[in-house]
């Protein structure tokens, strides 16, 4: 197994908890021997069974590539000898020669185990016909800034017009691996210290009904006074029909947006 210079050896004893459910993601982990059992809580604070991994394997790393904190907790199964991976470590291996090759590959694979991940959604309209009588049927969404931090983070744009769901919305980068999981429909502008995540939320529509899903960002969403994500294990809500008041991120961070269905 290849390993990776100047990173770090670390040993977990079987039952020992390796990463937990909404921390801080900032280290990518590889196993180079023993097992891992990864769980997540579903909405009824129940503890729900993912996978195991073996030899070989990396966890971590979705995490640290979204900037969002840990979806599922890790535990040891066995004991086990981990290397940790540096985020810049891992950056540069998308920029080896052999990481651009497959690098178009890992995107398309990475979008399609998003699209596939927990989300309630439907089947879209086929033809532009059936989308317009979907439309008419279901009445317009609009996503409309409500303050100036918004209004640039539109790039100047007072409002969108959403017509397609599921929708995607996130931090512009110009990283290279961002590519990797934020492959979004709307990119919206935001400076250094952030509150809009790469990937924040996404809007969603089943039988009539909107719903708005915090991907896990690492500043949470506050959608008509409730607070979810971040380090929140609730994380969609529902959309009223009307108006819905919607800030990325702290309330004081001013990124206020409308939501009108």
């Amino acid at each position: 197994m290849k390993k990776f210079n100047s990173n770090e050896i670390r040993h977990y004893t079987a039952g020992e908890v390796v990463i937990k459910e909404g921390d801080k993601s900032d280290k990518i982990f590889l196993i180079i021997s023993g097992q891992v059992e990864v769980t997540k809580l579903n909405d009824n604070q129940a503890r729900v069974y993912i996978a195991t991994l073996d030899e070989g394997e990396i966890f971590g790393e979705l995490g640290v590539i979204q900037d969002s904190p840990r979806q599922a907790t890790v535990t040891a199964k066995t004991n086990l000898v981990v290397e940790i991976i540096k985020p810049e470590i891992f950056e540069q291996l998308l920029n080896t020669e052999i990481g651009k090759k497959v690098f178009p590959i890992m995107q398309s694979m990475a979008e399609l185990i998003r699209q596939n991940s927990n989300r309630l959604t439907e089947l879209e309209p086929k033809t532009e016909t059936e989308e317009n009588l979907r439309n008419q049927r279901f009445g317009k969404l609009l996503l409309v800034a409500d303050s100036h931090r918004a209004v640039r983070a539109l790039n100047g744009m007072s409002s969108v017009e959403i017509k397609k769901f599921p929708f995607y919305v996130g931090r512009y980068s110009q990283k290279r691996s961002d590519g990797l999981f934020h492959r979004n429909n709307l990119y919206l502008q935001d400076k250094a210290p952030y509150n809009i995540s790469r990937s924040h939320f996404v809007l969603q529509r089943s039988f009539g009904t909107y719903y708005f899903q915090d991907q896990g960002s690492a500043t949470g969403s506050i959608v008509n006074k409730e607070k979810i994500g971040s380090h929140r294990n609730k994380r969609k809500v529902i959309l009223a029909s009307g108006e819905n008041t919607v800030y990325l991120g702290p309330k004081d961070a001013k990124i206020k947006f409308k939501i009108i269905i």
